[in-house]
């Protein structure tokens, strides 16, 4: 399979790297981050009382997003990719995750007050190691096709991102399946598996609320209407019964887009990406007013984790194309892998209404989400630039019938 060819220079001008990394940070919302910010921190307005009584909001909206998340992962896309081919980029991904993971826990040993900052540590270490891993699909499409990279390119990196993002998404269900179980190793294992199997029952039944109105009775209720009441219920049972909006709802598109018909699951993926923008917004908004100020060794661990992450995204990556006999993208395409989309804001906040959790965790997500956003357009240049050549010393033709100097 030959590469595409991709013309993009290695670095843009001053000017138009700014443009570019202003359209990224509007399209992610991060405005709306820092109104959130000016009216939850800054006048109160946001207060904690408020943003607890809108908790079934986010809660839909993470679960939205969750769906038009999940309803991207077809069996055919796994097929046309190759279960070989996956299986590398999986593990690519759980390279991102691990390699993070050990970053923040040496960072609680050596920076002092950042393992009270981050309590409970092995949770919270966890929980930013799986959202480290993941790259929005859909993030990753635009900004490429923002940039000017050919559709092919741009597809290939939404597939790469959609596969490391499954990986992280499943690590993100092991770590909050493990904080439901008990500290035995069997009470683990049963608290694990008991999780697992209600969040996945919850996703089943939010798909089945869904086929029930669009295929059964006279007349069909619409297609976005019955995403409204089967996300609803899915978002409902994930945020009541303290399993996981973000996971159930994830299950429900992913079984919606594969049990449905070609025409069907068109039609759902585009409702639910017609929204996402919106929700997107409304989950910034709620994230700017849970920031908390952070302190200084906060912000050293947020570039920590960024450069740790930048640098496991293009390794990880890089040892993936150099072992495919047939690969689709440059070596290096493991830096336009960086940019995270609205699928990890709503990651992020999901651990929030599961789990509590503290200021310091959110604004620690955040940082990382709004660094990765900021950093995407020069890292995308620098991953899709052709390689250069280095210009060799002269070597004489000494072959038969050439002038000798």
């Amino acid at each position: 399979m030959r590469l595409p060819r991709v013309s993009l220079p290695a670095s843009l001008p001053l000017s138009a790297t700014l443009a570019t990394v202003g359209r990224v940070l509007r399209a992610g919302s991060v405005p709306l981050l820092f109104l959130g910010l000016v009216l939850g921190p800054g006048i109160d307005l946001l207060n904690q009382a408020t943003l607890t009584s809108l908790a079934p909001v986010a809660a839909f909206a993470v679960g939205w997003i969750a769906a038009g998340f999940g309803a991207r992962w077809e069996w055919r896309l796994v097929r046309r990719i190759g279960w070989e081919r996956a299986a590398r980029l999986v593990a690519g991904g759980a390279a991102a995750f691990v390699t993070v993971g050990l970053a923040a826990w040496a960072a609680t040993r050596f920076l002092p007050g950042l393992a009270g900052a981050w309590t409970p540590v092995g949770p919270t270490v966890a929980t930013l190691a799986a959202v480290a891993a993941v790259s929005g699909p859909g993030a990753v499409r635009r900004l490429a096709q923002i940039v000017g990279a050919p559709r092919r390119t741009a597809r290939a990196l939404g597939r790469a991102a959609l596969i490391e993002g499954g990986a992280g998404t499943l690590a993100i269900a092991l770590t909050l399946a493990a904080g439901h179980s008990r500290h035995t190793l069997a009470g683990v294992l049963a608290g694990t598996l008991l999780w697992l199997g209600r969040a996945v029952g919850a996703g089943a039944l939010t798909a089945l609320v869904y086929f029930a109105l669009t295929r059964l009775g006279t007349p069909r209720i619409p297609v976005p209407f019955a995403l409204l009441a089967a996300l609803l219920v899915g978002a409902g049972l994930g945020w009541a019964a303290g399993l996981s909006p973000f996971i159930v709802c994830v299950g429900a598109g992913a079984l919606i887009v594969n049990v449905g018909g070609y025409a069907e699951r068109r039609r759902a993926r585009a409702v639910l990406v017609a929204w996402e923008p919106t929700l997107v917004g409304v989950l910034a908004l709620a994230a700017g007013a849970l920031l908390a100020l952070p302190a200084p060794v906060l912000l050293a661990a947020v570039a920590l984790l960024a450069t740790v992450r930048v640098a496991a995204k293009w390794g990880g990556m890089r040892a993936v194309l150099v072992s495919d006999p047939r690969p689709a993208l440059p070596l290096n395409a493991g830096l336009a892998l960086v940019v995270q989309g609205g699928v990890v804001l709503a990651m992020s906040l999901n651990v929030v209404l599961v789990q509590g959790g503290s200021g310091t965790f959110i604004t620690t997500a955040v940082l990382g989400w709004v660094v990765a956003q900021v950093a995407a357009v020069p890292l995308l240049g620098l991953a899709l630039a052709p390689p250069r050549l280095t210009q060799g010393r002269p070597v004489s033709d000494l072959s038969a019938g050439s002038p000798v100097t």
